[in-house]
């Protein structure tokens, strides 16, 4: 709808952004991915390029519309102050919105984290501890595919692994940047055991690793007014509004852009030791052990 001088009150702030991803476990698997919120925004220039707004693609939807402005704003300022202000026209403004997330696949296995060889080259039983402390990386990436670029705010993580041991964490994304995070724990302890004359033993600390890919799939689409300024008046005024996506369809271009986003999770949990004789593979004992 072209609007003239005659304001519209919209009440929206400039630009919000709050997208929050919370991915929970139970049973040591990813059962649920929960999202909300929104990036909202002015229109940027990343923006206009990924839905073809270009100077040519502009006047080619005008002349669709029987109109042919001398400038044309998307928001403020413009040469006339804040004519959006002024005549109380929403501005145009880009919504990024996640739609849907879902999983789409989730496995485990057993992995060995550490190995050492022990000896015993007495010719009397020996006792000892042995110590099977090690640092590991539980690992998300997020990879992204996009129809093109767009100024979109920060999105917020949050994991949920339901482990008694292992804290719930959290991060931010830098908008649609491709990613990998870290976050570090220890897995192991000190063990005793006892071996006979002159056997070797082998001591391998062992975890479940649990791997998760998540996918979620996010809409952009643009709301508000495109400011029309006409040097000679048009119709007896010299500013209109025309709505965007009006805009959009006499120009034949894209209405809604896609994005997804692949999140892989890679956590551990389940530690423990098992001690075998090296020379005949028999397994001496297994014992669980802490992460923390």
């Amino acid at each position: 709808m072209v609007s003239k001088l005659f304001p519209i009150l919209f009440i929206l702030p400039a630009i919000y952004a709050k997208i929050d991803v919370d991915i929970t476990a139970k049973n040591n698997e990813v059962n649920d991915v929960h999202i909300t919120g929104a990036s909202v925004a002015i229109l940027g220039e990343k923006d206009k390029s990924t839905f073809g707004l270009t100077e040519d693609n502009l006047k080619k939807a005008m002349e669709k519309m029987g109109m042919n402005p001398d400038n044309i704003f998307f928001n403020s300022p413009t040469p006339w102050g804040d004519l959006f202000k002024t005549l109380i026209w929403e501005p145009t403004r880009m919504s990024f919105e996640p739609k849907k997330a879902s999983v789409l696949s989730k496995n485990s296995e057993q992995v060995l984290i550490k190995s050492k060889n022990i000896h015993n080259k007495n010719a009397e039983p020996l006792t000892l501890k042995i110590d099977m402390k090690q640092l590991v990386k539980n690992t998300v990436t997020s990879k992204w595919s996009k129809e093109g670029e767009l100024e979109v705010g920060n999105i917020h993580y949050k994991f949920n692994l339901n482990v008694p041991e292992i804290e719930d964490f959290s991060f931010v994304s830098n908008g649609l940047e491709d990613m990998e995070k870290f976050v570090p724990m220890t897995f192991g302890g000190m063990s005793e055991i006892t071996l006979k004359p002159k056997q070797d033993v082998v001591a391998e600390l062992y975890a479940t690793a649990t791997h998760t890919m998540v996918r979620v799939d996010y809409e952009t689409r643009l709301t508000g007014k495109v400011a029309l300024n006409f040097d000679n008046k048009y119709e007896g005024h010299r500013f209109w509004s025309v709505d965007i996506n009006m805009l959009l369809t006499a120009g034949e271009l894209k209405k809604v852009v896609h994005s997804s986003e692949i999140i892989e999770v890679v956590h551990f949990s389940e530690p423990k030791v098992s001690v075998k004789d090296a020379t005949t593979g028999h397994v001496i004992f297994t014992a669980p052990l802490k992460m923390y």
